[in-house]
């Protein structure tokens, strides 16, 4: 339903967003540039947002829409599901209190449902000790709006703090990588220098 409502009225600017960004990589365009004959507002994300985003680029829009919906909906609940100490009962009772944010943020295509979804994946996997996974959800957090790398905080109240960090390094170099798959190692440093300055800058659009 949300899906049709977004066609009908035209709401998924940020989708179009994310697919052009994915498109102009594999094209070796600037990302960080106002295309306004494509879409409204900026491109704000990670570099490597563009790669991961890359498999809705190219389906048919109802088809990349409906799955980018589905998806979104499916990890949090996913998530929330595995969350530790926490009956049924209130889990349910979390999703309900939730749900009006969730209709708001799928009418518009938002990521930050897949974000929260990352970070509660981070929590889950400090809980259970497996530092791999927990610095791998919070560099991907990073990855799709940079506050949310600040789950990696977490690390000062579990053991292993000197693990984690190393499994962060990793991980962040290894996703950092990702766009080298389809541009070279001097168009990834302009990429990186031109969304340093997109997310410093004082005339990004709200």
């Amino acid at each position: 339903i949300i899906t049709c409502i977004q066609l009908i009225l035209g709401s998924s600017n940020n989708f179009t967003i994310f697919r052009y960004s994915s498109l102009h990589l594999i094209s070796h365009q600037p990302l960080y540039l106002a295309y306004p004959g494509k879409y409204d507002d900026y491109f704000l994300y990670h570099p490597s947002f563009t790669v991961l985003f890359m498999p809705f680029a190219f389906l048919p829009l109802p088809v990349a829409l409906c799955l980018w919906t589905c998806l979104s909906m499916f990890v949090f609940l996913r998530a929330v599901y595995l969350l530790p100490g926490i009956t049924d009962a209130a889990k349910k009772m979390m999703l309900l209190l939730a749900l009006p944010e969730f209709i708001n943020n799928l009418q518009y295509a938002q990521t930050n449902i897949f974000l929260a979804s990352l970070m509660l994946l981070a929590f889950i996997y400090f809980e259970r000790g497996l530092l791999a996974g927990a610095a791998f959800f919070a560099v991907m957090a990073f990855c799709i709006k940079g506050y949310g790398g600040i789950e990696g905080l977490l690390f000062i109240l579990y053991p292993g703090k000197l693990k984690f960090m190393g499994y962060a390094f990793l991980w962040g170099i290894l996703i950092a990588a990702l766009p080298l798959l389809f541009v070279s190692f001097n168009e990834i440093i302009i990429l990186y220098t031109d969304w340093l300055k997109m997310i410093s800058s004082d005339g990004i659009k709200e």
